[in-house]
């Protein structure tokens, strides 16, 4: 997917909510870099139009975005499996997967990323807020420990950090819904309590593909090796 497209559609999952919280607003099209996109709000204040600038990226880590989603990695097993399906075979391992361990600091790490680009935009003078929708390509809202845990967290560490965007808003594409995870205006003071049971994380599965009608025990095939393998980093000498 293109970078426009994608980020795209993380604007129009994160529409309803922008609007639950500014009201009615209008895109401004022609926004579409540094930031990646903006809004005008209908209602002016004190006869002065409000505009927010809105930056948008991944929390993912560029590895598991990089083992997931390049379709030439892997390439001829892929093929390979596309062939058995359409002769109906049924596969017996999965065709990627991956533990993706979520440390207190998981979405912190990412968002803290785009500290920098608070000021250039700030400083263009076109904006009266400047905000980040953050969105996942593995886990969305209703993620095991991800509202008791990842987000207090998350608001604690840019809170302390004097994180400079007024707002960071988690989006989860698949069910067009949204979290609010840090408001500048409203810093947490107090730090979440460490538990390592809840940043053991989670494994990421790609299934493969399976033949239509085709009863499969998709548990036992996820406990097996995937088909392709992460590459193994090169070690530095």
């Amino acid at each position: 997917m293109e970078k426009l497209e994608l980020e795209d559609r993380v604007y129009q999952a994160a529409k309803q909510y922008l609007q639950e919280i500014y009201g009615n607003f209008e895109r401004i099209d022609e926004q579409k870099d540094k930031p990646d996109a903006a809004i005008r709000l209908v209602q002016k204040v004190d006869g002065v139009d409000v505009t927010i600038g809105i930056e948008i990226t991944s929390v993912d880590k560029q590895g598991d975005l990089q083992y997931f989603n390049d379709e030439k990695f892997g390439r001829e097993i892929t093929q390979k499996q596309i062939e058995e399906c359409i002769d109906g075979r049924v596969p017996s391992h999965p065709m990627k997967k991956s533990s993706i361990s979520m440390d207190k600091d998981y979405l912190y790490s990412a968002i803290d990323k785009k500290r920098d680009r608070y000021n250039s935009y700030n400083e263009s003078g076109d904006f009266n807020e400047l905000i980040i929708l953050v969105f996942s390509d593995f886990i969305g809202c209703d993620a095991r420990y991800f509202n008791d845990y990842h987000v207090p967290w998350t608001d604690y560490l840019l809170s302390q950090s004097k994180f400079p965007f007024d707002k960071v808003i988690f989006v989860d594409r698949s069910q067009d819904k949204c979290v609010l995870i840090f408001d500048k205006k409203k810093p947490a003071e107090h730090s979440p309590q460490v538990d390592p049971d809840k940043e053991l994380g989670f494994t990421h599965v790609q299934s493969g593909f399976i033949p239509f009608n085709t009863t499969i025990n998709l548990k036992d095939m996820f406990k097996k090796e995937p088909l392709v393998s992460k590459k193994k980093k090169r070690k530095k000498n």
